[in-house]
């Protein structure tokens, strides 16, 4: 895993980190505010808690590494219709219909007091 690309040519920039990853996981933290996302622009509500990822590794020297990877959210794609792309008023209903759906699914199997659905994207 490199941070930046392999130089090709004069001037470009050498990787800044390159490690080897050994095991990986995630655990939930607090926002840090100014770091991470402190209000989803789905809601609007304040995010409490945010996934970090966790990655156990070693460099090309050998050097042991544990790096905490910020910012990253899960994501879920869920095709639609193609008419749906082509009427703004309908489509915009049923996404949202959707992913309210979705949020009240989510808060019925996990907490009910947490927002889950931070932001959305209509490809």
């Amino acid at each position: 895993m490199s941070f930046s690309p392999e130089p090709s040519t004069p001037g470009t920039p050498s990787p800044v980190l390159s490690v080897r990853i050994v095991s990986l996981d995630y655990y939930m933290a607090p926002s840090l505010p100014g770091f991470d996302f402190s209000r989803s622009p789905f809601h609007g509500d304040e995010v409490e808690e945010v996934p970090v990822i966790r990655i156990y590794g070693s460099t090309p020297a050998g050097q042991k590494t544990c790096l905490h990877v910020h910012r990253v959210l899960p994501y879920l794609y869920v095709p639609c219709q193609e008419e749906l792309l082509h009427n703004i008023e309908i489509g915009n209903s049923y996404i949202t219909g959707l992913l309210s759906d979705l949020e009240k699914a989510l808060q019925v199997s996990q907490s009910p007091f947490v927002s889950y659905i931070v932001h959305f994207l209509v490809l």
